[in-house]
């Protein structure tokens, strides 16, 4: 059984995007644990938008876990951060433009 060390609303100050140790410390179990807790839809994927070798947790889809909602495939997760970095770079393009102008 896995428990949340942290009562929901004090994590004000925390990260929402947590390293894997910081995601196995949050949700109370071994690092090494959650491989095979995301393999087998217990737990969100990790997120890799810092790059292969640095995947993050995303807090809230861990909090959504553990009241009661399911882990999903992070999709949706991948989508927003997606659309952050898209938006980005337009802005990055637009003032590009500006600039040269």
């Amino acid at each position: 059984m896995m428990f949340r060390q942290t009562a929901p609303g004090s994590n004000a100050d925390m990260p929402r995007w947590l390293n894997p140790d910081s995601a196995a410390a949050y949700i109370g179990v071994r690092v090494e644990r959650l491989r095979p807790l995301v393999k087998a839809g217990k737990l969100p994927p990790p997120s890799y938008h810092l790059g292969p070798n640095q995947p993050r947790f995303d807090r809230l889809a861990l909090d959504r876990v553990f009241e009661g909602g399911k882990a999903g495939n992070g999709t949706d997760v991948d989508a927003a951060v997606q659309g952050l970095v898209e938006g980005m770079m337009a802005t990055a393009r637009d003032w590009t433009r500006a600039r040269r102008d």
